[in-house]
């Protein structure tokens, strides 16, 4: 009588595998986090108008920006450094 391999160690290999890989897309999605227009608004603590004007004076231009195909932008960390600095720009004036 030959032995049955025991299928329980390569299951919690594949499960450590698995969480393991997981780990890393949770901390991946952490460092390039896409923003909705709510949140840059909330995270700047500005009101909308003031970044409607960035978009409508030109000091921001949206085809530097991710649309969505339903017309919504998404901002990455690179696009609140360019607002934060239209921001600076703007009010120094």
């Amino acid at each position: 009588m030959s032995p049955v391999p025991h299928k329980k160690p390569y299951i919690r290999v594949e499960a450590f595998i698995f969480v393991t890989v997981l780990m890393g897309i949770i901390e991946m999605s952490d460092t390039k986090r896409l923003l909705s227009t709510s949140e840059v608004l909330r995270i700047l603590n500005i009101p909308s108008y003031r970044l409607d004007y960035l978009f409508k004076s030109r000091k921001l231009k949206a085809e530097d920006f991710t649309t969505l195909g339903n017309g919504h932008r998404i901002y990455g960390q690179s696009d609140l450094n360019k607002i934060r600095q239209a921001l600076f720009e703007v009010m120094a004036k």
